[in-house]
């Protein structure tokens, strides 16, 4: 029964996203621009706020960069995720979906899906430093929590709590999901990585090839989470009633 419903969650993110596909791909290549906006500043790789040992570590060198860095990261990918996810909904509902409807939305919801994102990538990035798999059951746990925020006018909290509760009887099911959907996105960082290495490229293509392979790959694992929301919404499994 899992795989069958995995498959047909798979399908049906799979036919979302090329009904989107050109328009997630300019919204994300220019948000994730926007985020690693510091990152082409000059002399951000010569020690301006990070600086690489031989080793391979990385030390703090300006805190208050580094802080901005962060926060400019996650304002971008907290936008380009409420976005992208609303038009994701409209396709999967066969729905119109206008750049003025969107905007209204993500103006409305934004503030509480910035607290929600930095929630779950505070607890997601303090459990894969504590042998990843706590990172992992977490991701896993909250994995709707932002589609909850976006579509159901939730508080942070509420949708958190929300999001436990339908994972929970489903757990294998959305394990699996998270885990392709984080396939792809740190396999394809890998990838390009191994391309950075092998072609010897310099810093700031290194930078356009991230964000590249990020605007590639995103959102059909964005398409993947939402699938698995309007899968539950539909009750094609099984969902507790929450209050």
């Amino acid at each position: 029964m899992t795989v069958l419903v995995l498959k047909k969650i798979i399908q049906e993110a799979m036919s979302a996203t090329r009904r989107t596909y050109p328009l997630l791909f300019l919204i994300t290549f220019l948000s994730l621009s926007a985020g690693h906006f510091l990152d082409f500043l000059p002399g951000n790789y010569s020690g301006e706020y990070l600086r690489e040992s031989p080793d391979g570590t990385l030390s703090i060198q300006n805190p208050w960069l580094f802080t901005l860095a962060l926060a400019l990261t996650l304002l971008t990918s907290t936008f380009v995720a409420v976005l992208n996810f609303i038009f994701l909904a409209s396709a999967h509902q066969k729905t119109l979906c206008t750049w003025n409807i969107a905007w209204r939305l993500l103006s409305h919801v934004f503030m509480r899906a910035l607290l929600t994102s930095l929630i779950t990538w505070t607890g997601v990035v303090i459990g894969l430093s504590l042998f990843i798999l706590p990172g992992f059951v977490i991701g896993t746990f909250f994995a709707l929590a932002l589609p909850i925020v976006i579509f159901e006018e939730s508080s942070p909290w509420e949708a958190l709590k929300k999001s436990a509760q339908r994972v929970y009887p489903n757990l294998l099911l959305v394990a699996l999901i998270v885990c392709l959907s984080w396939s792809l996105l740190f396999g394809g960082l890998f990838l390009t990585q191994v391309c950075e290495e092998f072609f010897n490229l310099g810093n700031l293509s290194a930078e356009f090839l991230e964000i590249l392979e990020g605007a590639l790959i995103l959102p059909f694992a964005q398409s993947l989470i939402i699938s698995l929301y309007f899968s539950l919404q539909k009750g094609q499994i099984s969902s507790p009633k929450t209050p």
